[in-house]
């Protein structure tokens, strides 16, 4: 069994490689099931998620790691953590059967709904942008947070943008 030591080793070279290396990761994650199984920790798994580069296929290999184990994904955190209901162990035979980059291979096609694109009035999105700013500042105030700038200004933008909000028009009809 490896240590958490010799794992960070790893995944450092891992990363070094990654273009190279989709068999040498499929490796790190069996042995890091194998040291989660033993010793519950997952550690090694979330430092693979997190020093990925850019443009390696996070989703990918976190949505396999966890299909295999009893993780989920905290998205506040950005990292694994041990699913609420699970008992599950970490399915090491499993993985050595279904690859990481074999895995969800097929594209999940959606169909587009035309009907729902271009659907909004400029009044509403307008309306809808007023909104997202308003809550954030209601936020600010709320937490006490210290803002910067000139609240007048932010004032007199506001209201100026307001009334260049342009009213629906309706369509004449001959």
């Amino acid at each position: 069994m490896k240590t958490i030591k010799q794992l960070t080793n790893k995944c450092n070279t891992i990363i070094n490689n990654f273009s190279k290396s989709q068999d040498q990761t499929q490796e790190y994650i069996s042995d890091s099931f194998e040291v989660a199984n033993d010793c519950g920790n997952y550690t090694p798994l979330n430092l693979l998620i997190t020093l990925l580069p850019n443009g390696a296929n996070k989703t990918v290999l976190s949505e396999y790691i966890i299909k295999y184990s009893p993780l989920s994904w905290d998205k506040e955190k950005n990292q694994f953590k041990k699913a609420k209901k699970s008992k599950g162990e970490y399915m090491v035979e499993e993985i050595k059967i279904e690859t990481w980059y074999d895995f969800n291979k097929e594209s999940k096609i959606s169909t587009l709904d035309l009907d729902k694109l271009y659907n909004k009035t400029p009044a509403q999105i307008i309306a809808e942008y007023y909104s997202r700013e308003d809550k954030k500042i209601q936020r600010a105030i709320d937490n006490e947070q210290p803002t910067k700038g000139d609240s007048e200004a932010l004032k007199i933008r506001r209201n100026a943008t307001q009334r260049q909000t342009p009213e629906p028009r309706l369509a004449v009809v001959a």
